[in-house]
C-alpha cells in the first residue's frame, strides 16, 4: 500500500517528533485522558509533524539525497537551519504587514501605546496645571 520511502518518512517523522510525542502521553497520562487539558501538547505533535513533512518536501524539491530525508545524524542541524529561515520569514511577513498598515494610516501597537501613554501625561500634566492655579488664587 505505501512505498518504501512513504514509510521511511513517516519513521523519520515519528523519530523527529518523539521528545513531543512523549510530552503529549505524559500529560494525557497524568490528566487520565483528557485531550481538552492536553491539546497545547498534541498540537505540538502536529505541528512537528507538519514542520518535519514540510522540511523532507522542501529538500527533495532542492534534489537532496534520499528523496529529501535528513539522515538521524542531520536531524538537529536541519532543524536549526529550517527553524531559522521560519523565523526570518515571519519576520519578513510582519515588516510587510506593518508597512501595508501604515500606508493605510493605521498605527502599530507601540505607536497607539506611546499616543495614549502620552495622552494620560498630557492629562495629568493638565490637572496639575489647574490644582496649582487653584492653590494659589
Amino acid at each position: 500500500m505505501f512505498s518504501d520511502t512513504s514509510k521511511h518518512m513517516v519513521s523519520y517523522i515519528n523519530h523527529a517528533c518523539e521528545k513531543e510525542r512523549q510530552n503529549s502521553l505524559q500529560c494525557l497520562n497524568s490528566n487520565m485522558g483528557d485531550k481538552e487539558i492536553c491539546a497545547k501538547y498534541i498540537q505540538n505533535v502536529k505541528e512537528c509533524k507538519a514542520f518535519w513533512a514540510d522540511v523532507i518536501k522542501d529538500r527533495k524539491s532542492k534534489g537532496h539525497e534520499n528523496n529529501g530525508i535528513p539522515s538521524y545524524a542531520e536531524t538537529e542541524t536541519v532543524k536549526a537551519e529550517y527553524m531559522a529561515k521560519k523565523k526570518e520569514h515571519y519576520k519578513e511577513v510582519l515588516i510587510r504587514r506593518e508597512q501595508f498598515l501604515r500606508e493605510q494610516g493605521w498605527k502599530t501597537r507601540a505607536e497607539k501605546a506611546a499616543e495614549e501613554a502620552e495622552i494620560k501625561r498630557l492629562e495629568e500634566e493638565a490637572e496639575r496645571d489647574k490644582n496649582n492655579k487653584k492653590e494659589t488664587s
